[in-house]
């Protein structure tokens, strides 16, 4: 929510505006000041989390997951392939999350 070391960097207000949809894309994504959003599903019964990222050509990604706590990178050199995203997205989806589930759940 904008704070970083208990200083506030940037207004909530700001944050909570910038990662709000403001036009939607199908296939769930939606899209606020240059930030996507979408649900993801991981972990046992495909567990559904919000996410907002950003993202780049070749299938980078900058995403924000705050149910858990988490900031994920994705540096990708799929330059113009076709699914450049859902390749990405697919890695976060089957391997990340379900890593994060489990050192959340060990309580590391």
């Amino acid at each position: 929510e904008g704070r970083w070391n208990g200083r506030q960097i940037v207004s909530g207000e700001w944050i909570a505006e910038m990662l709000a949809p403001n036009s939607f894309a199908g296939r769930g994504l939606g899209y606020g000041y240059l930030w996507w959003t979408a649900d993801l599903r991981a972990g046992e019964g495909a567990r559904r989390f919000k996410a907002s990222f950003m993202l780049g050509f070749g299938g980078n990604i900058v995403m924000i997951v705050p149910e858990l706590d988490a900031v994920i990178v994705v540096q990708a050199t799929n330059y113009g392939v076709r699914g450049d995203f859902a390749i990405s997205r697919a890695l976060v989806e089957e391997y990340v999350l379900p890593a994060l589930i489990e050192s959340e759940a060990s309580g590391r």
